[in-house]
C-alpha cells in the first residue's frame, strides 16, 4: 500500500511540475514589482529572494521572504519569512515565519511564531507560540503554548503537548499532554491535564478530572467518571465513626470515593467528610478492593481551624450477590493526625508521638458494609 501511495504521490508531482516553467531563481520586491514581472506564478524556482513579499508557481530550494512568502503550487525545500508562508500546494520541507504558516500538507516541519495551518495531513512537526491546526490525520508532533488540533477522524500516529490544551477528532495513537485540558475522539494511550475528556480511551488519564465514554484503562485523579465503569453507593461502619456513605465512581478497576461519616450516639458527634482512590480486584463473584480515603474531622461543628485529619488504609473483600448488592468488609490502618488542642478519636493506638503542636496516632480499625447498584 505504502509503494502505491508513493507511485501516486509521484504521479502528482510530475503532474505539478509539468504546470510550472523552471527558473533557477527570481527576486522579487513586491509583487509584481520583481524579476518575473506579472508571470510570477508560472515559474518554479530553486532560490526565490522576496525582498518585502512575493507570490510565485512553486519552489526546490530555498525562499526568503523580509515579510510574505507565497508560492500557487508546492513547496520542496524551506521557506524563511519575517511574518508569514504560503503554500498553496504540499509542504516537503519546512516553513519557519515569525507568525504563520500555511500549507495544503505537510511533510517535513512547520515553525511559527503564532500559528501553523495544514489544510491536509502532517507527517512530522507543527510548533508555534498560539495555535498548530492539521485539518486531516496527523502522523508526528505537536507543540505549541495554547492548543493543538487534529480536526480530522482519520487514523492519526501523533503527541500533542501543549501548555493549555490539545483537541483531537482522530483515531488517534500517541499522547495528549497539556496544562489545562485535553480532548479526544478515540485515543489508544494516555492523557495528562488538569481536564482530560474522551470518547473511547484505552490507556490511561491522569488529571483533576477525568471523564470518558468508555475506557478501558486506568484513570487517575480527583474525580473520573466512565460510562462504562463504577457509580455506586456504599453504606458502612468502622471503628471510629458508626454510620458511613459514600459514592464509588471510576472506571472497572480503578475508582475514587467521596464519603461521609457520623456516630450519633456519641454526645461529643464526631463526623467526618472522606476523599479516597482505590483499586478493584475481582475474581467472578467476588472481589478484593484496596483504598485510602483522606478524612478531615469534626466534632459538633464545623470547623477547619487547624489539622484534624485521619488517613485510613482499608483492605476489603467482598461478595457480588447480583448487580444491585454486594456485601464487603476488612481491616484497616489508621493514621491520625491533629494538634494538640483536639482529642483522639481512639483509645488503642499502638503507636503514638506527641509533639510540641501535633499529636500523631496509628492503629488498627475495621470497616465492614454494603454496595448498592
Amino acid at each position: 500500500m505504502r509503494d502505491s501511495i508513493r507511485e501516486k504521490n509521484k504521479e502528482i508531482q510530475a503532474t505539478s511540475d509539468s504546470m510550472y516553467v523552471p527558473r533557477y531563481g527570481q527576486v522579487s520586491f513586491v509583487t509584481p514589482l520583481s524579476s518575473n514581472g506579472m508571470d510570477g506564478s508560472k515559474y518554479m524556482h530553486y532560490i526565490s529572494l522576496n525582498i518585502l513579499q512575493g507570490y510565485n508557481g512553486a519552489l526546490k530550494g530555498v525562499e526568503f521572504g523580509g515579510l510574505l512568502n507565497g508560492n500557487k503550487g508546492y513547496v520542496t525545500g524551506a521557506q524563511f519569512a519575517g511574518l508569514g508562508n504560503y503554500a498553496g500546494g504540499n509542504l516537503r520541507g519546512a516553513q519557519f515565519a515569525g507568525l504563520a504558516n500555511f500549507s495544503t500538507s505537510v511533510l517535513g516541519a512547520q515553525f511559527a511564531g503564532i500559528a501553523n495551518v495544514s489544510g491536509g495531513s502532517v507527517s512530522g512537526w507543527q510548533t508555534a507560540g498560539v495555535i498548530n491546526v492539521s485539518a486531516d490525520s496527523l502522523n508526528g508532533m505537536q507543540t505549541v503554548g495554547v492548543i493543538n488540533v487534529i480536526s480530522s477522524a482519520r487514523k492519526s500516529k501523533a503527541w500533542q503537548l501543549a501548555g493549555v490544551g490539545n483537541v483531537s477528532l482522530a483515531q488517534q495513537t500517541g499522547a495528549q499532554i497539556s496544562g489545562v485540558f485535553n480532548v479526544a475522539n478515540r485515543l489508544k494511550g494516555g492523557q495528562v491535564g488538569l481536564i482530560n475528556v474522551a470518547e473511547n480511551m484505552k490507556g490511561f488519564q491522569i488529571g483533576l478530572i477525568n471523564i470518558a465514554d468508555s475506557i478501558s484503562g486506568v484513570p487517575i485523579g480527583l474525580i473520573s467518571v466512565s460510562g462504562n465503569g463504577v457509580f455506586d453507593i456504599n453504606l458502612w461502619t468502622s471503628d471510629f465513626l458508626s454510620f458511613n456513605g459514600g459514592i464509588r465512581v471510576g472506571s472497572q478497576y480503578v475508582y475514587n470515593i467521596y464519603a461521609y461519616g457520623v456516630s450519633p450516639f456519641d454526645p461529643d458527634l464526631p463526623f467526618g467528610f472522606g476523599i479516597g482512590m482505590g483499586g478493584h480486584i475481582p475474581f467472578k463473584k467476588a472481589f478484593i478492593d484496596i483504598d485510602g480515603i483522606a478524612w478531615t474531622m469534626h466534632r459538633s461543628y464545623l470547623s477547619f481551624n487547624g489539622v484534624n485529619m485521619i488517613t485510613q488504609l482499608r483492605v476489603m473483600g467482598g461478595f457480588k450477590f447480583n448487580k444491585y448488592l454486594s456485601i464487603f468488609a476488612g481491616p484497616a490502618l489508621n493514621i491520625g493526625v491533629q494538634e494538640n488542642r483536639y482529642a483522639t478519636f481512639n483509645n488503642y493506638a499502638f503507636y503514638e508521638y506527641a509533639g510540641a503542636n501535633t499529636t500523631v496516632n496509628i492503629w488498627p480499625g475495621f470497616i465492614a458494609g454494603i454496595r448498592l447498584f
